[in-house]
């Protein structure tokens, strides 16, 4: 079963009327959609419920994570918080971009981790791990994680061997990261240059990630800034390949 698994940001304010109009295009697509929502898809108190209201096939039941089961994988969504606030699932510009797993969501992936004999993908926004120096060429790594977050992932992968690849977006650049048993992978933006997705093929012996540039196809003029090119990763960034047998 084809689906299209997408790591936000699809709004800039996470107004209403963007969140129709990502909707609208999103809708259009032939296959499935399911959706973890960036910052920005939340940056409006209401806006975790305007999503709910408008697109709530998109998350399979259950707004805050839900699971998957398809033919050779799992994959298990998670819309997490970002910091602790009084408003639930909203990101307030002025706070720091500090993911929060609530209790009920750490449970949910765990019984599903515990339950799915196959290996897993776990879908969220925030990434992993940083972008590191050797890419961008600075002296040191930048949008380091939350340090919180990557330990309890990696408690979790330690529990669960099933749980294999993390993906995510956010940083808007194109990286992969090899923990002991789990990968993380952030992908570039599809709205900018390089304009990226990724395509995920699983079977029951590997997982192989693709990166496909839709740039040639889009048939207007686009600059590139080349002092930026990093974003777009290396070879080694933009495929790999897991064995699940």
């Amino acid at each position: 079963m084809d689906a299209v698994l997408h790591g936000g940001d699809m709004t800039d304010h996470g107004s209403e009327d963007e969140i129709a109009s990502a909707v609208g295009l999103f809708g259009s697509l032939p296959a499935p959609v399911y959706l973890a929502l960036g910052n920005h898809d939340l940056a409006g108190r209401d806006s975790f419920a305007a999503w709910q209201a408008q697109a709530g096939s998109w998350f399979a039941g259950s707004a805050e994570a839900f699971g998957l089961v398809f033919g050779h994988a799992g994959v298990f969504v998670l819309n997490h918080d970002w910091h602790d606030c009084q408003v639930p699932f909203h990101w307030d510009t002025r706070l720091s971009q500090r993911p929060v797993i609530l209790d009920s969501q750490r449970q949910q992936l765990d019984v599903f981790l515990t339950q799915t004999p196959l290996p897993v993908l776990l879908m969220t926004h925030a990434p992993l791990h940083p972008v590191p120096a050797a890419q961008t060429g600075l002296d040191e790594d930048i949008h380091r994680p939350c340090g919180g977050f990557v330990s309890e992932m990696a408690a979790l992968a330690r529990r669960h061997p099933n749980l294999v690849l993390a993906l995510s977006g956010h940083n808007h650049v194109n990286t992969i990261f090899r923990h002991n048993g789990l990968v993380s992978i952030s992908t570039a933006s599809f709205i900018e240059p390089s304009f990226d997705v990724r395509v995920i093929t699983v079977n029951d012996a590997t997982i192989s990630v693709e990166t496909i540039s839709f740039v040639d196809d889009l048939g207007t003029a686009c600059r590139f800034d080349a002092a930026r090119a990093w974003t777009v990763g290396s070879d080694s960034d933009r495929r790999h390949t897991l064995s699940v047998s």
